[in-house]
C-alpha cells in the first residue's frame, strides 16, 4: 500500500466514523428496556446515589450486600422500612458489624424511600 492510498483510506474511515450509523448513542440504546438482571439494576441504583463505595447488590463490601438486607427484611413492616430509610438519611452504626454508615446527605427523603422500596421489593426477571 502506498503512502497516498493509506492517507485516502484513513480519510475515508474518519469520514465514515464522523457520519455515524444513524443509531442513537450507546447510553441511549438500552434506555427503553428495563434491566433484566436484578443485580445490575441494583448496582446502577447504588452508583447513582453514591452508595456503591460501601455496598454492592450481591456481595458485602464495607457494608452489607443489598441481597442480604433484603433477606433479613424479607417480611418488612412499615416500621422496618422507616428504620432503613432513617439509616440512609441519618446514618447508623453497629447493625451490620463494626462499620459506621454516615448520613447520606446527597439522598432526599423521597429517594431514600425509593431506595428502600427497590431493595425490599422482589421483581420478576423475564427472559430477553
Amino acid at each position: 500500500m502506498s503512502k497516498g492510498s493509506g492517507l485516502v483510506l484513513l480519510s475515508v474511515l474518519a469520514l465514515l466514523s464522523a457520519c455515524g450509523s444513524g443509531r442513537p448513542p450507546v447510553e441511549e440504546r438500552g434506555a427503553e428496556r428495563p434491566d433484566r438482571d436484578l443485580f445490575l439494576a441494583m448496582n446502577r441504583m447504588l452508583v447513582a446515589h453514591g452508595c456503591s463505595n460501601c455496598h454492592a447488590a450481591d456481595y458485602a463490601r464495607v457494608g452489607p450486600a443489598m441481597r442480604d438486607v433484603a433477606t433479613v427484611y424479607e417480611k418488612a413492616t412499615d416500621a422496618d422500612r422507616q428504620r432503613l430509610r432513617d439509616a440512609i438519611l441519618h446514618g447508623t452504626k453497629g447493625r451490620w458489624g463494626m462499620a459506621i454508615m454516615p448520613a447520606q446527605q446527597q439522598v432526599t427523603a423521597e429517594q431514600a424511600s425509593a431506595i428502600v422500596d427497590q431493595i425490599l421489593t422482589p421483581k420478576a426477571v423475564t427472559a430477553p
